[in-house]
């Protein structure tokens, strides 16, 4: 019996038609995804289709138009040995169903909170569906040595997710985003041990702030062939869900406010297996071949499916957008929802803590015990004044100048010279001040209402 690629072959030599690879189509009735035939001696792949009326699917060799014929990638193309593809598609019954078999699963392998459990496990459904969203949140797995981090993102996550991108820390950030470009799955990175302050490291963080979003280019630019002095412009899309792993918290505050925390603790349980067994990727592609008709059946969730009540909550809108996205996945269980709310609170306090105790966070309470003592509209803070309080408790003496950089830089308030002595200083006023305040985890400053009338707030 021909191969599929020699059906392939023989079609395009008949028809005289265009051909092209893909690893997925959306067409008007249809949607197709490569699988790798795990029946086949040579583990061929084809297209596995979904009905988009009906619900019907069948395992095809290519898809047929009528001036091209769009083919699976080969077996050997290097994107199919960096990801686990799916066999074909597997009933799974009901969204709840699915998310216990997954829990299950991990429950196996590795020893986790229950409420982590669940959140990871509705996060690998996320993956599945990203691509029908604008934004996408990042998953951060944390915890000190030997509390089985790299088994939960590389051996476990990387065994579920949708086209899982593993990788040990970046040694080439080029070669990375080529391989994201082409795959668009799900990028894991273990060992993210991260400082932006490395220009290496400064290059994947600001990529990774840039590709949580959908339709923002990338660009790079590199020298064009070996031997040519000649530069060229490089433009990715790299949209995608992310899962780091680091012992510590993410450096970067704009990342680490993109990700959701998963913190892992020494295991007290004895039946845990201390060597992964081949029964794991048996179940896994059992798992990946049911995701895959979850993915077909909910690709036409979206925002509209959000809960918007996340937005009504004191959050920051960086952390009530996270929580909103995962609401799409999490809606099928009611139970999800508070507890989504309360571990939406439990992230903004634990930034909030972060952000107090930083150098900014030194500044912002300063900030607060002034404005505390008398209610204003508009306050005015002179930075000498601050200088002299910052420096009464600190070995590190801080100078006007560099406090007013770090001022403009960090909590973005540019400062002015005025009066006779040319002294440095900012105007802010009551609400912005309260919006800093919420942000480092300080309480509002209320105004009472005789008050808020006299000072028209």
């Amino acid at each position: 019996m021909p191969s599929i690629s020699e059906l392939a072959a023989e079609t395009k030599a008949k028809r005289g038609k265009r051909l092209e690879y893909a690893l997925f189509w959306d067409a008007p009735d249809y949607y197709a995804e490569l699988v790798r035939l795990t029946d086949k001696d040579d583990f061929e792949t084809a297209f596995v289709t979904y009905d988009k009326k009906d619900g019907t699917t069948a395992l095809v060799p290519s898809l047929e138009f009528p001036n091209r014929i769009i083919m699976p990638l080969p077996p050997e193309h290097g994107y199919l040995v960096i990801y686990k593809q799916c066999s074909d598609v597997e009933e799974y019954g009901d969204t709840l169903t699915l998310v216990k078999e997954l829990c299950d699963f991990l429950s196996v392998w590795i020893d986790m909170e229950e409420r982590y459990l669940k959140i990871v496990a509705f996060y690998v459904l996320l993956t599945y569906i990203y691509d029908s969203f604008l934004e996408v949140p990042y998953l951060h797995i944390t915890g000190d040595l030997s509390k089985g981090k790299s088994r939960l993102a590389v051996d476990l996550l990387g065994s579920l997710c949708f086209r899982p991108i593993v990788t040990i820390g970046v040694s080439s950030i080029a070669s990375l985003m080529r391989v994201m470009q082409g795959i668009k799955g799900t990028l894991i990175i273990d060992e993210f041990e991260m400082r932006a302050s490395d220009q290496k490291a400064g290059e994947i963080i600001q990529m990774l702030n840039a590709s949580y979003k959908k339709d923002i280019a990338i660009f790079r630019c590199d020298v064009e062939g070996s031997k040519s002095k000649k530069m060229k412009v490089e433009t990715f899309d790299l949209f995608g869900p992310k899962i780091l792993v680091s012992r510590g918290p993410l450096k970067d505050d704009a990342l680490n406010s993109r990700a959701l925390p998963i913190l892992l603790n020494r295991t007290s349980r004895d039946d845990i297996s201390l060597l992964i067994k081949p029964a794991l990727a048996r179940d896994a592609l059992a798992l990946r071949n049911k995701l895959l008709l979850w993915r077909f059946r909910n690709r036409s969730r979206t925002v509209e499916d959000a809960d918007q009540s996340f937005g009504q909550m004191e959050l920051t809108k960086r952390v009530a957008q996270l929580f909103a996205l995962m609401s799409i996945v999490t809606k099928d269980d009611p139970d999800m929802f508070l507890f989504l709310k309360s571990y939406a609170e439990e992230m903004q306090r634990e930034n909030a803590r972060t952000r107090s105790d930083s150098m900014a966070g030194n500044v912002v309470a300063l900030l607060h015990g002034e404005a505390s003592k008398t209610i204003r509209k508009e306050y005015i803070f002179m930075i000498p004044d601050l200088v002299a309080s910052l420096n009464e408790d600190s070995e590190r003496k801080l100078t006007t100048t560099y406090l007013s950089r770090f001022v403009h830089k960090e909590l973005q308030i540019k400062t002015v010279r005025r009066g006779h002595e040319n002294t440095r200083q900012f105007d802010i006023s009551l609400d912005a001040l309260n919006e800093l305040f919420a942000r480092y985890g300080f309480e509002k400053i209320t105004v009472p209402e005789g008050l808020a009338e006299f000072l028209n707030v």
